[in-house]
């Protein structure tokens, strides 16, 4: 089964070629071009890994990556930061953010991917075996953990 994989940029040919790259190696891409969208899209259906970029309308991914990490549901979901920001200090506060990993633009389409299947093969392994959720309207229901979200 492929993977589901959330965009969040708001530069339209950055978040396109990030897209195409990944379409290519067979992944589900949505994209989204605000923190508010990308948590609408969310709540809609958890994406196996989210790639964001630290500048967004709105709330910036540093902040929606903090956010994300505060809640249960959408804690344990890798995040790779994209960004222009090259410098130590912006890697260093996106990874304390939350982030699982930094790539910063331009990048190489086979890094891009490599990082992705690194996350993702990870995040399977932190993954407890037969988990189950559900979706019904507002409510999430863990059949496992026996939890039930509004």
């Amino acid at each position: 089964m492929s993977a589901n994989i959330l965009v969040v940029d708001d530069t339209p040919n950055w978040s396109k070629l990030t897209r195409d790259i990944l379409e290519k190696r067979g992944y589900r891409v949505c994209v989204a071009d605000s923190a508010d969208k990308a948590m609408r899209l969310i709540e809609q259906s958890l994406p196996d890994l989210m790639i964001l970029d630290i500048h967004l309308k709105g709330i910036s991914g540093l902040q929606l990556c903090e956010t994300l990490r505060r809640y249960p549901r959408t804690a344990a979901v890798p995040v790779l930061m994209l960004t222009v920001m090259k410098d130590e200090k912006h890697k260093v506060e996106g990874l304390t953010s939350g982030a699982d990993d930094y790539l910063t633009k331009p990048f190489g389409a086979d890094e891009l991917a490599a990082r992705v299947m690194a996350l993702l093969r990870r995040s399977q392994l932190t993954q407890k075996p037969g988990e189950h959720e559900y979706r019904v309207g507002d409510l999430l229901l863990n059949v496992d953990r026996r939890t039930v979200l509004i």
